[in-house]
C-alpha cells in the first residue's frame, strides 16, 4: 500500500503504480537488457552519410575527367565537408564503445544514434542510468577547453564555451533541444520524483586544462570519456529493471536513425 509522499514508478504496460522499493526488489528481469538491433550502432548514420559523399565525388570526378579521374583522386584530398562526418563517426563509435563496456555490465542501458521524430538529425547517444537519463553529443575536436564569461549590459552574462579558442556555445544551445524530444518520448510515463533527463557534451581528443576545467553550462555537463563513465553509471534510485523498462520505451519512440540524417545542430558533426 502506497502512503503519501512515498516514491512510486508508475508502469504504463500493467497499469499499475508501485513503489520504488517493490520495483527495485523484483526478479530480475528475463531480458539480459537489450540486444544489439535495440541499442543500435554508434556513428552509422554519420559513416552512412561519409560513405555517400565519397562516392559522390568519386563519380563526379570521373565523370568530368574519365581518363584522368583516378589519378585526380589519388593525388587529391577529401574535402573537409566529407572528412568531418568520417571524424565524427569514429567520435561516436569510441563514445560507443565505453558506454556498452557499461552496458555489459549491467550499470547503465544505451542507445545509439536515435532519429528524432519530424526531423533528419539525430541524437548521438542515449544513456538510462541509476541517476537519470544522459543525452550524449560525442565530439572529436581537437584544443583547449574552456570557459569564458560573456560580457554584457548591466552586467555579466553566462559563460561560453570555446574549444581551441573558437566559440562552440552553439553545441550547448542544441543540446537543450534534444533533452526537450527526449522528455517527449516519455510523456505517458509517471515517476515520482521525475527522472531526470541530463543533457551531456563528451569531448574526444580535446585538451583540458589543470585547473577550473568547466564541467557545467547551465544544465548542460562538460567531459571527456572518463568523465562520462562516472556521470552516467553514478549511484541514483533507478533499479535495473527501471532502466530497461526506460530504455525499451525510448527505443520504441526514438529508432535508429536513416542512413542519411542531418546533425542536430545542422552542421558538420566534428
Amino acid at each position: 500500500m502506497l502512503s503519501r509522499g512515498d516514491r512510486a514508478w508508475w508502469d504504463p504496460n500493467a497499469r499499475l503504480v508501485r513503489c520504488v522499493a517493490c520495483v527495485a526488489d523484483a526478479p530480475a528481469d528475463p531480458w539480459a537488457g537489450l540486444d544489439p538491433e535495440q541499442r543500435g550502432a554508434a556513428g552509422a548514420s554519420a559513416r552512412s552519410l561519409y560513405e555517400r559523399k565519397v562516392q559522390a565525388r568519386e563519380t563526379r570526378v570521373r565523370s568530368r575527367h574519365p581518363k584522368l579521374g583516378g589519378l585526380i583522386l589519388a593525388v587529391t584530398e577529401e574535402p573537409a565537408s566529407t572528412t568531418s562526418w568520417r571524424t565524427g563517426a569514429e567520435g561516436e563509435r569510441r563514445v560507443g564503445r565505453r558506454l556498452e563496456a557499461l552496458a555489459d555490465g549491467g550499470r547503465i542501458e544505451v542507445l545509439h544514434d536515435r532519429s528524432i521524430p519530424g526531423s533528419r538529425a539525430n541524437l548521438d547517444h542515449l544513456v538510462v542510468g541509476p541517476s537519470g537519463i544522459f543525452v550524449v553529443d560525442a565530439k572529436r575536436y581537437k584544443g583547449r577547453i574552456e570557459a569564458r564569461r560573456n560580457g554584457s549590459f548591466p552586467g555579466p552574462g553566462p559563460d561560453r564555451l570555446f574549444v581551441d579558442g573558437r566559440d562552440r556555445t552553439r553545441l550547448v544551445e542544441t543540446l537543450a533541444r534534444q533533452v526537450e524530444v527526449v522528455r517527449a518520448a516519455l510523456h505517458h510515463l509517471y515517476a515520482d520524483p521525475p527522472i531526470a533527463v541530463v543533457p551531456v557534451l563528451c569531448f574526444i581528443d580535446a585538451d583540458w586544462p589543470l585547473v577550473g576545467a568547466p564541467a557545467r553550462f547551465g544544465e548542460v555537463h562538460v567531459v571527456g570519456p572518463r568523465g562520462l563513465e562516472r556521470l552516467v553509471g553514478g549511484d541514483g534510485p533507478i533499479g535495473r529493471n527501471q532502466r530497461l523498462s526506460l530504455a525499451r520505451r525510448l527505443a520504441d519512440g526514438l529508432p535508429p536513425a536513416p542512413a542519411t540524417p542531418a546533425r542536430a545542430s545542422g552542421s558538420r558533426p566534428r
